[in-house]
């Protein structure tokens, strides 16, 4: 037996994790969740992320292929707050064309 549906109910967890692409302007990367700086894109170069898990208002995020080396890579990932109360701090970019 097949239900009518009205409309499917989303977590914010389940939506950022499907997200293609995040970026965020003026992002510092910690390595917790109000912890310590660990980068800082201070030029604010076009770095897109996927998220992998969220805290609250924070978001674990890893950064996605480039032209880093595999030490230089660690340093893109750890944590971003992603929001502050009801606003959102980070871009999404939920399709791209191949």
């Amino acid at each position: 037996m097949k239900k009518d549906s009205v409309g499917n109910f989303e977590t914010w967890k389940d939506y950022l994790k499907r997200v293609k692409i995040i970026t965020k302007q003026d992002l510092k990367i910690y390595d917790k969740p109000n912890g310590k700086v660990i980068f800082e894109n201070k030029e604010n170069e076009h770095l897109p992320f996927n998220i992998v898990e969220l805290k609250g208002d924070w978001a674990k995020i890893e950064k996605l292929g480039g032209d880093f080396k595999q030490n230089d890579f660690k340093k893109y990932n750890g944590w971003t707050q992603w929001k502050k109360g009801s606003e959102i701090l980070i871009d999404i970019v939920e399709y791209v064309y191949e």
